[in-house]
């Protein structure tokens, strides 16, 4: 049996792909942009509110030529979803707090110190409002993504 050898030149393939990859790279960033901004402005929305700083913080950014970050800095921020364990919070802070919302402020600072804050999940009163940011982007960016590569492709016809 014989074997061939031979070697196969795909230079014109390969700089045909890189100009694929280099026009799409444009709408693809598009598409995240679009996915992005209303990503932000749902996490806004559905963040606790209390003064409005958490709202304020939460902000996208690029970190990559395809990625994008959307959250928050704020020490807190990451505790309103996951919870936390037993904590000595400020009292005046805790009792601001609470009398903005017509509550207690004695037993809510017992209770943070005894037990903590439960996660967005399992509190009915607070939403995770990261998750329904993260679950917004992932139901849409897919969609985005096909729509500008759909038109991409209708400019080859």
């Amino acid at each position: 049996m014989k074997t061939m050898k031979g070697r196969v030149d795909t230079s014109d393939f390969d700089r045909k792909m890189g100009n694929i990859l280099t026009d799409l790279k444009p709408k693809m960033r598009g598409s995240i942009s679009t996915v992005g901004k209303r990503t932000e402005t749902i996490m806004k929305h559905d963040a606790p509110f209390y003064r409005g700083n958490l709202r304020k913080s939460i902000s996208k950014e690029w970190i990559g030529d395809l990625m994008m970050k959307i959250g928050s800095d704020l020490p807190y921020a990451l505790p309103t979803i996951t919870g936390t364990g037993p904590m000595n919070p400020p009292f005046g802070k805790i009792e601001s707090w609470a009398n903005f919302r017509g509550l207690p402020a004695g037993a809510i600072y017992s209770n943070l110190k005894s037990e903590g804050m439960d996660s967005a999940k399992e509190s009915p009163y607070r939403k995770n409002w990261f998750k329904s940011g993260q679950e917004f982007a992932e139901d849409n960016m897919e969609r985005e993504m096909e729509k500008d590569f759909k038109r991409w492709l209708e400019g080859f016809g």
